[in-house]
C-alpha cells in the first residue's frame, strides 16, 4: 500500500500520528485477529546474529501470523536473537523473560536493560507507569523526513514506559549505519499500536480486580 499525506494507524481508539509520510510496504496482518499461539520470529543461530534486515523482515512476517494484539510479544521475543545493532543488554533482557508469567517482572528486567542502554535521562523506577513522565527526559531520537514518527500525550498515556524505552532502544539503534529503513518503520509502527493494546487489556484487568 501507499501511504502519502497525513496517515493515522488506528487501533481500538489508539491513533499513532504520522505526518508526511509516503511509504510503500505490505502491512497485510496487522489488524487480523490473533491466534492462539505466538509464532517465534525467524533467527540466526546464536552464534550468528542475523543482518537488521532480515532480523526485522523475518520479526514483521511472525507479527502478520498473531495480528496486532500479540505482535508487541513476539516483536519482544526477536528481540532475544537481534542483529547486532540491538544492545547487547537488551537481547539478553528480552531471552531472559522468555517464560516468565509476572508482568512486573517482566517489565522490571526489559525496562531496566533498556534504560541503561539509553544512557543518562532515561530513567525506569516503576514497571507499571505509563511513558509520560520518561518521554520528557528521554525523547526518541529526531528521526528522517520520510519517518516523521511521533507520540502525542494521549499516546504517551495509553503506552507503557516500558515501551516506551523500547521503542527508543530500536530507533536509535537501527538509526545508526541508516538502518532505519522501510520494514523497520513498519515495524516500530506495529509494535506500538500492540503495546497500547497490550497496556489497555492489563488496566481493564487490573480494574476488574480491584472491584
Amino acid at each position: 500500500m501507499t501511504v502519502s499525506g497525513r496517515h493515522v494507524f488506528p487501533g481500538r481508539g489508539a491513533a499513532i500520528l504520522v505526518a508526511g509520510v509516503a511509504l510503500v510496504a505490505g502491512v497485510a496482518g496487522i489488524h487480523g485477529p490473533a491466534n492462539s499461539k505466538v509464532p517465534a520470529a525467524a533467527s540466526a543461530p546464536a552464534s550468528a546474529a542475523p543482518n537488521c534486515h532480515s532480523w526485522v523482515v523475518a520479526t514483521r512476517r511472525a507479527n502478520e501470523q498473531v495480528g496486532e494484539k500479540a505482535s508487541r510479544e513476539v516483536t519482544i521475543k526477536a528481540l532475544a536473537r537481534a542483529c547486532s545493532a540491538i544492545p547487547e543488554q537488551v537481547r539478553r533482557a528480552a531471552g531472559q523473560i522468555q517464560g516468565m508469567k509476572d508482568p512486573t517482572e517482566r517489565a522490571a528486567i526489559l525496562g531496566a536493560a533498556a534504560s541503561a542502554a539509553l544512557g543518562e535521562g532515561c530513567p525506569f523506577t516503576d514497571p507499571l507507569a505509563d511513558a509520560l513522565t520518561v518521554s520528557r527526559t528521554c525523547p526518541l531520537p529526531p528521526l528522517p523526513s520520510t519517518f516523521p514518527y511521533r507520540l502525542e500525550e494521549g499516546e504517551l498515556l495509553r503506552l507503557g514506559a516500558v515501551d516506551y524505552l523500547v521503542i527508543n532502544v530500536m530507533l536509535r539503534s537501527l538509526l545508526v549505519g541508516n538502518q532505519l529503513e522501510e520494514s523497520a518503520q513498519y515495524l516500530i509502527l506495529e509494535f506500538t499500536l500492540s503495546a497500547q493494546l497490550a497496556r489497555d487489556n492489563y488496566l481493564k484487568r487490573a480494574q476488574r480486580r480491584s472491584r
